[in-house]
């Protein structure tokens, strides 16, 4: 993942987040993720592994 890509998926999560109303935190939950990796990459200081980006996935595509 480069960092244009980094870029675009903290957009995608920023704006999920946004149109749910949901805090990091509560992102992180449903994501089954940490509150660190969670602004570690909406921050663009964490290049996610492939597990990490398809839990952000599935809860971005899924619309839960």
């Amino acid at each position: 993942m480069n960092k244009e890509e980094l870029k675009q998926l903290s957009e995608k999560m920023l704006d999920y987040r946004a149109k749910n109303n949901l805090s990091a935190e509560k992102f992180a939950d449903r994501c089954n993720l940490t509150l660190v990796t969670i602004y570690n990459i909406e921050n663009c200081k964490q290049v996610p592994s492939k597990m990490t980006l398809r839990k952000i996935l599935n809860v971005i595509e899924s619309g839960v």
